[in-house]
C-alpha cells in the first residue's frame, strides 16, 4: 500500500491484527490513487457469525484500532472492513488478490 507517508507492506502490519483472539487472518489493503492511498484491514473473523451482529462488528474494530495505534507505522489505519472469508489459493491456502 503506498500511502502519502510511504510504503506499507502486509508482513509488517497484518501480524499485528493476527494475534488477536477473534481474528483468523487479516488482509491489509489501499483505498485510492497509489502515493496517497489510506491503508484499510479487510479481517476475517474466527466465528463470521459475529459479523451478523452489527455491535460486535463495532467492537472489534475499536479493539483492532487500539492495536493500530500502538505502533508508529500502523497509527493512521482507521477503517476495518469485516469479511466471512478471505479469498485463498486452494492449493496452499495463501490469500490472493493483495
Amino acid at each position: 500500500v503506498h500511502t502519502a507517508r510511504g510504503p506499507l507492506y502486509p508482513a509488517q502490519v497484518e501480524p499485528l491484527f493476527d494475534i488477536h483472539p477473534e481474528v483468523r487472518r487479516t488482509a491489509l489493503v489501499g483505498s485510492g490513487p497509489a502515493g496517497r492511498q489510506k491503508p484499510c484491514i479487510v479481517v476475517e473473523p474466527v466465528d463470521p457469525r459475529r459479523l451478523e451482529e452489527e455491535g460486535e462488528c463495532r467492537r472489534l474494530a475499536r479493539e483492532l484500532r487500539e492495536i493500530a495505534l500502538r505502533h508508529v507505522h500502523t497509527a493512521a489505519i482507521k477503517t476495518f472492513y469485516f469479511r466471512a472469508a478471505l479469498p485463498v489459493d486452494v492449493r496452499h491456502n495463501a490469500k490472493i488478490h493483495r
